[in-house]
């Protein structure tokens, strides 16, 4: 029975790590989580969620045989710092993925709700939850005169939890297996992409070689291809995608010897001194130098 247990734990840490590893090398958001951050109400929405589900971890036992908290928690609290830094990428990254479902190749308008649904569910839990002291405070509070800059903010508030009880969804049903199968293919085509600019972009221009140029080519063409076929169109990184396949495609059609004769006139130019072709245009010279026969005058 000790030896299941010790296995159990093993696999329990392993599992840990495979995440933190996956999370923690993360330096920059994703597109998904850029444009959360970039919403203040969805950012704080999203810190308050990763907050309190540190906080519930924290009041559970850690012991991997009471089965009180899961791997996500566990590698959640280890990104976090223990809950103290919840806004550390990895740990906002893994809580919208493995808590809310919310992937890299998910809308950004899909991850905007779900964190808003999330926000209802919270603020509808806490008020019904309210405790009596807490509700009667709340209601001499209310008995007592309001100036008209309060009435309004209380009339706005009502109104709004009003909306939001309206509003609350059903919880959306789990993903199938195809479902599944393509997220996890779109994160591997994400990282191999991502992989690939990185080592595209971390060299000079002159130091590129074809190999390289068709590597990021062909890697920018087959996510692109992925994603549109799995109409995902609206992908909020294919504009950098076709950006990134565009210049790869450039570059390696350059590489391979097309376009290099337009660098040829100018070594031609120095070295039959003709006068009147610098007062020419440039197509006219390249003609004309591409038609020069020696021997011919």
């Amino acid at each position: 029975m000790a030896s299941r247990d010790v296995h159990t734990s093993e696999f329990f840490q392993r599992k840990v790590d495979e995440l933190v590893r996956k999370y923690d090398r993360i330096t920059e958001p994703n597109a998904v989580l850029q444009a959360i951050l970039q919403d203040p109400e969805s950012m704080r929405s999203l810190v308050d969620a990763v907050q309190r589900q540190a906080s519930l971890v924290r009041h559970r036992s850690r012991n991997v045989e009471d089965a009180e908290i899961t791997v996500f928690d566990n590698a959640l609290m280890i990104l976090s710092n223990g809950g103290h830094d919840t806004q550390d990428v990895g740990a906002l990254e893994l809580y919208l993925a493995e808590y809310l479902g919310v992937c890299t190749f998910s809308p950004i308008a899909h991850a905007k709700q779900a964190l808003h649904d999330y926000d209802i569910l919270q603020d509808t839990v806490t008020r019904a939850t309210a405790s009596p002291s807490i509700t009667d405070e709340a209601t001499a509070t209310e008995e007592q005169p309001q100036t008209p800059e309060q009435a309004l903010k209380t009339h706005v508030q009502d109104n709004e939890h009003s909306r939001r009880l309206q509003h609350i969804l059903p919880p959306r049903p789990p993903p199938t297996l195809e479902e599944i199968r393509r997220r996890e293919q779109v994160e591997r085509l994400m990282q191999m992409y991502e992989k690939a600019k990185a080592e595209y972009s971390k060299k000079d221009p002159e130091d590129i070689d074809i190999s390289l140029a068709k590597y990021f080519r062909d890697t920018s063409e087959n996510t692109l291809h992925f994603l549109r076929v799995n109409d995902m169109s609206d992908h909020p990184l294919i504009p950098d995608i076709e950006n990134s396949f565009e210049r790869a495609k450039g570059k390696a059609a350059q590489l391979a010897g097309r376009g290099r004769h337009f660098d040829e006139p100018r070594a031609t130019t120095s070295t039959h001194n003709h006068p009147s072709k610098k007062r020419r245009g440039r197509r006219h010279r390249y003609r004309e130098v591409d038609s020069y026969r020696p021997g011919k005058q």
